[in-house]
């Protein structure tokens, strides 16, 4: 190659500067909810006759596209398939009382690039569980084409033999979204009819307050009336702690990925559906027909009923389920510390005066949050943050207003501050979108007394002129620091980016030099927090401080093949009482402080 410097002089020759460093994300949320993809058939599961002597076993499947990874590199569509015959005989059953069976549903690319799908039948069983069919069996009645297990189905009879329920049993991993489309592709288009679950309502309230990205875990999905079957449900979203990454279910499964940093499950408050859902009621025959004086309070008032309104019936999880739930949720979140913030609210309840289901009162909701003190240790109790009222959503002009639980909308908002300005900014203070109403209204009374620790219940209200905004950034704990969110969370991002950096130091000699590395490794971290006012003090001194040399790396703790670096930080809490005190002087108004 010819000398490109001919003439003698200086020359500037540019080089591309390093790729910035890339910080983890802390405002990716994990939803669980039960499984969309494959439902109870439109002609549902049952058995034939009275006593009954033959079998009709189906399912309905959704159109959705599975990631060219899960197929040999296709991009495959899984067709929609309405009463897809899982086994279906006028004069026999394959299962006696009590027992079951698991058949394998199967999505296999044919020859010309199309996606079908195969039933696969297990063997039966005298017992509730049973196995499904293993997938040697598949290969073999694959042929040696591409394929992939959607889902198990497993029937299930009851013990004195009238009724089989089915249980759809998810096999496919965590999918990623990045917007509400990416859920439609993913996991299927809404169903028809309204099924009372709150998964997919929860995921487009999420996108549309401000999220970017959130991972979906679902669960067995059981037919709403089977108690066995939600009791089974109820496990899998919690999942077992340790279990192998095939195991792994619902929060296990989120847990697994080192992006999620926020939880919700909104299906653990998934409601029956009154067989008369929308109700139509014609104005009055008055001035109001047409008009209606305003006031500062949004809500469901009595003897109004909009057209076109969701109706809802009762909760398919006693409330002692949720509870335990909520309860197992948090314990599992408080061993992983600061890892993700799970966010709660109050299940629906009778409301007397009316005869129908609806979100909580203020005095419900302030029972229902005493019943998780003592969950964990205050410390701990971070790791959950709690929302009230329900709120009514409306999709569209025209579209049902449906009654949603909050967290969906409160993690949307967590999202939305956490991109724009940064984990260590409440999220409050924030309008949400989509929202017509509350289920319950707030005042400033209500306001002070559900927030007023040891509550801690982070209220939405709606503000004159303004909308329906949340505020309250408060933590389950009652810690002076700890029970803010923007505190919290500002801990777990600094945790998360500095593990980050010290991953490519495992393995170094563990000499001075890599304590030195150490030190600048988190100290480039540190810096820039500081600097972005997330810490308290005027100086670095003053808001944080990096140790890592032999005062705490003595010899014993160098043999063991550890090294130990101290860090200490003072994260700043949120103004949430802003005070001003106004004076007069020679006939002027002035502010004092």
């Amino acid at each position: 190659m010819a000398n490109p410097y001919a003439v003698p002089g200086v020359y500037y020759e540019p080089r591309p500067r390093a790729e910035p460093r890339t910080l983890p994300r802390t405002d990716v949320v994990g939803f669980i909810g039960f499984e969309p993809r494959v439902r109870d058939g439109t002609t549902a599961t049952q058995l034939i006759g009275t006593p009954p002597i033959g079998h009709f076993f189906a399912v309905d499947v959704v159109s959705f596209q599975l990631p060219p990874e899960l197929l040999g590199g296709v991009r495959g569509t899984v067709p929609e398939t309405t009463d897809l015959v899982l086994s279906e005989d006028k004069t026999s059953i394959p299962i006696g009382p009590g027992g079951s069976i698991i058949y394998a549903l199967v999505a296999t690319v044919s020859s010309d690039g199309k996606v079908d799908l195969l039933v696969i039948t297990g063997s039966a069983s005298i017992f509730a569980e049973t196995a499904p069919p293993i997938d040697e069996d598949i290969v073999i009645l694959t042929g040696g084409r591409q394929w992939i297990r959607i889902a198990n189905i497993q029937v299930h009879r009851s013990l004195d033999g009238a009724k089989v329920f089915p249980i759809v049993i998810p096999t496919l991993p965590p999918t990623r979204c990045n917007d509400s489309r990416d859920f439609e592709l993913w996991l299927g288009s809404p169903p028809r009819l309204d099924d009372g679950t709150f998964l997919r309502r929860a995921v487009r309230a999420y996108f549309a307050n401000g999220g970017a990205r959130c991972y979906v875990a679902t669960i067995q999905r059981p037919r709403f009336d089977d108690v066995q079957g939600l009791e089974a449900a109820i496990e899998q979203l919690v999942g077992i702690q340790g279990a192998s990454e095939m195991e792994a279910t619902g929060l296990e499964q989120l847990l697994r990925i080192f992006e999620v940093a926020i939880v919700d499950a909104p299906d653990l408050y998934t409601r029956h559906i009154d067989p008369d859902i929308h109700k139509f009621q014609l104005p009055p025959r008055d001035r109001d027909a047409c008009f209606r004086f305003c006031d500062d309070t949004f809500g469901v008032k009595a003897g109004m009923t909009a057209i076109g309104e969701h109706r809802a019936a009762g909760p398919i999880f006693t409330d002692n389920a949720v509870l335990v739930a909520q309860k197992a949720m948090l314990r599992r979140c408080a061993t992983e510390r600061w890892r993700v913030l799970l966010l709660l609210t109050a299940p629906v309840s009778l409301d007397v005066s009316t005869g129908t289901f609806r979100g909580r009162d203020t005095d419900g909701v302030m029972a229902w949050r005493k019943a998780l003190h003592n969950t964990v240790d205050d410390m701990a109790a971070a790791v959950g943050a709690f929302y009230h009222p329900w709120l009514l959503t409306q999709e569209k002009i025209g579209a049902p207003i449906v009654e949603l639980p909050p967290t969906a909308l409160a993690a949307g908002i967590i999202a939305r501050r956490d991109i724009s300005r940064g984990p260590h900014i409440a999220p409050a203070n924030e309008r949400l979108i989509g929202v017509v109403g509350l289920s319950q209204p707030v005042d400033d009374a209500t306001n002070g007394t559900i927030y007023e620790s040891p509550l801690n219940i982070n209220p939405i209200r709606t503000l004159p002129g303004l909308g329906v905004h949340l505020w309250g950034a408060r933590t389950l704990s009652n810690d002076r620091w700890m029970r803010y969110v923007p505190v919290r969370r500002c801990l777990s991002a600094i945790e998360r980016r500095v593990l980050a950096a010290l991953r490519p130091l495992v393995f170094e000699p563990n000499t001075p030099t890599l304590w030195f590395q150490i030190v600048q490794a988190v100290l480039s971290i540190l810096v820039p927090v500081f600097n972005s006012g997330a810490l308290r003090g005027d100086t670095p001194e003053q808001a944080y401080y990096v140790r890592c040399d032999d005062s705490n790396n003595p010899p014993d703790t160098i043999a063991a093949g550890q090294v130990l670096c101290e860090v200490g930080v003072a994260i700043a809490a949120p103004a949430e009482f802003i005070v001003f005190r106004v004076g007069r002087r020679e006939a002027v108004v002035e502010v004092l402080e």
